[in-house]
């Protein structure tokens, strides 16, 4: 098979992605991915060939993404989803995703959630295409009213009819890696969603911790923190947190940042741009994240609790289901990036951190899980059904 994986320019989509591509490329298909132009490391660092989509310029992004400091959550995605990824990013690729279908010739598009110049693509040529979630499935009901006025956009600008409801985007086969316990129990996702895990990142917990008298505490804001105001004071602010606990603490920054930056740091803490982490997951006590998808999967599938300080985007209905499941603590903070509202929750972090350390239920919780994870069938199982008509 030819198996075109479709993806915008960011860390947190593209990782769902990966373990299905990977999966593909071991069955023998060619694999070709699709993503802005300025994203190419991102793919070229794990093998795959890349084919460059167009972006919007930095003007047109800033515009649209400066006003959302003070809005709602709600407001604030809106935006993100309809504007950025839908009319933004979905406008500026299509003309190369169209290329991309028409040269290369795939049997089938696999794409992330919020690329939509894809589906759009894929239904102009027919070709079948495959949805693969980036998050809980309740996040769905959001996008799909907020994107609705962009797809239209973009179906009139190459001669597609209305589309009622989405039905294409809502009837797709849907991919996902979500556990089906962390789904929001009042929105599970559709009848016909079909759950993998990663093989790479379910790995069970060593019998034995890294030798040390001290608990290792993994402290990671994901990649794109950086980049919006975040680094360096919030990162700052939480190895000041922890520096007084008595702990050792492994802080990640990102390619985006310098440690150097940060300062003197505490005796307690070493930080680094990146770590392996589905090799460091499994030997730490507990995470302190951000509540990005992909760190928050990592932790659950190596049954490791959480404490979580939602920084934007997804960030805190993760941490809300990462709270009711019983598997960490979540910390205040909001869907639209604003580094003072982070900082006003970290005070809180020193006293979540001793309580998940001290109480065994919190570790006990996200075992759970990971045994889930490892009953679901692996991410290769998913490749004969691409070639499913």
């Amino acid at each position: 098979m030819r198996v075109l994986f479709a993806t915008t320019a960011g860390a947190g989509h593209f990782g769902p992605l990966v373990p299905f591509a990977e999966a593909s490329r071991r069955a023998g298909s060619d694999v070709l991915v699709a993503a802005p132009a300025s994203f190419h490391q991102s793919v070229e660092r794990l093998g795959f060939a890349f084919w460059p989509l167009g972006e919007p310029t930095a003007e047109a992004w800033g515009a649209v993404m400066a006003p959302l400091r003070g809005m709602s959550a709600e407001d604030g995605n809106r935006i993100v989803i309809g504007e950025v990824f839908g009319r933004l990013d979905g406008g500026a690729a299509l003309p190369r995703m169209l290329q991309a279908i028409d040269e290369w010739r795939p049997d089938v598009v696999v794409r992330e959630a919020n690329e939509y110049s894809s589906i759009v693509a894929a239904e102009k040529r027919g070709v079948r295409h495959v949805h693969v979630a980036i998050g809980v499935a309740a996040n769905d009901a959001l996008t799909f009213e907020a994107v609705e006025p962009a797809i239209e956009e973009l179906r009139r600008s190459v001669g597609l009819g209305h589309d009622a409801g989405l039905s294409a985007l809502r009837g797709a086969p849907y991919f996902t890696l979500t556990p089906g316990s962390f789904e929001d129990p009042r929105d599970p996702g559709p009848a016909h969603a079909s759950r993998f895990r990663d093989p790479a990142m379910a790995v069970p917990p060593p019998a034995d911790p890294i030798p040390d008298d001290l608990p290792l505490v993994y402290v990671t804001l994901g990649s794109v923190a950086p980049t919006m105001g975040f680094f360096p004071v919030v990162y700052r602010a939480v190895l000041d947190a922890l520096a007084e606990l008595p702990i050792r603490v492994l802080m990640t920054v990102g390619e985006a940042a310098d440690p150097v930056t940060l300062g003197p740091l505490p005796v307690n803490a070493t930080v680094e741009r990146w770590v392996p982490q589905a090799e460091i997951l499994p030997r730490v006590a507990l995470v302190v994240g951000h509540g990005g998808y992909g760190t928050v999967l990592g932790a659950l599938a190596a049954g490791r609790p959480m404490v979580i300080l939602p920084l934007f985007a997804d960030q805190p209905v993760n941490a809300a289901r990462v709270a009711a499941l019983g598997a960490g603590l979540a910390l205040p903070g909001g869907a639209v990036p604003d580094p003072e509202r982070a900082i006003a929750s970290i005070h809180l972090l020193p006293d979540a951190v001793t309580r998940l350390l001290s109480d065994p239920t919190f570790t006990q919780a996200a075992g759970r899980v990971a045994a889930e994870i490892g009953e679901l069938p692996p991410v290769d199982a998913a490749v004969g059904m691409l070639a499913a008509p």
